[in-house]
């Protein structure tokens, strides 16, 4: 942050506690609409609908079987691939893929007919949605995408808790609401950067829009700071 100088001295960046983040008590939920018919509109279909049925049986294998969920990012394309150790891929992310080969290996049994099935079955499961990140703790009884938000991202499908407030990106990358099983609303987002309900947009571009804004509460928080010398936190 910064300035101009005849406004008077910059005051020092207070740092941020480590104790803050616990004194927080606003969650995802304080900005989900009530389920309308408007809602409905957001509900996901197709692709989003097998990656949710393809991971939520992921997730249901892992905790009946008693196998605990990796803290690392997974791929499961390159859980049995065939490739040179040369592979510039490989050597760019060896300890990563050398992780995933380890834990498919150790659950072959488990995991190998979850895997066959659902390639051949599942026909939009491809590509980054084949990565798998969850951020969400350990696997607990009833965990599934149906109960978290989660983000189908070009790095993979990335999971939080519903205590969690999703970073926006400028990017078709919409959080889905796993316990209504639909994507976050135009409104939802722009409550998530503090745009009052009354703000006016264009659906079309809602997702640049709130992608490339920044929280207004924080740049208001941030000007009282610089100018009134009101605390940042």
């Amino acid at each position: 942050m910064c300035k101009r100088k005849d406004l008077g001295l910059l005051p020092t960046l207070p740092k941020i506690p480590k104790s803050y983040k616990k004194t927080l008590t606003t969650t995802i939920s304080n900005f989900i609409s009530k389920e309308t018919t408007e809602t409905q509109k957001y509900k996901i279909t197709g692709k989003m609908k097998e990656v949710e049925t393809v991971w939520n049986e992921f997730i249901d294998l892992l905790f009946k079987n008693q196998i605990a969920m990796p803290k690392f990012p997974i791929w499961s394309d390159w859980w049995d691939n065939e490739y040179e150790e040369s592979d510039p891929f490989y050597i760019k992310y060896t300890s990563w893929i050398d992780k995933n080969r380890e834990f498919y290996n150790e659950n072959k049994a488990i995991l190998q007919p979850w895997l066959t099935k659902n390639r051949v079955e599942k026909t939009e499961w491809k590509g980054a949605v084949r990565k798998f990140e969850w951020q969400a703790g350990d696997l607990k009884e009833n965990d599934s995408l149906n109960t978290m938000l989660w983000t189908a991202r070009g790095s993979g499908i990335r999971v939080k808790q519903c205590d969690y407030i999703p970073t926006l990106v400028a990017m078709a990358m919409i959080p889905v609401y796993g316990p209504e099983s639909r994507k976050l609303t135009p409104r939802e987002l722009l409550r998530l950067q503090s745009f009052p309900d009354i703000f006016k947009y264009e659906e079309k571009h809602i997702g640049k829009q709130v992608g490339n804004a920044v929280n207004v509460k924080m740049i208001e928080r941030c000007a009282r700071f610089l100018i009134l010398d009101q605390p940042l936190f």
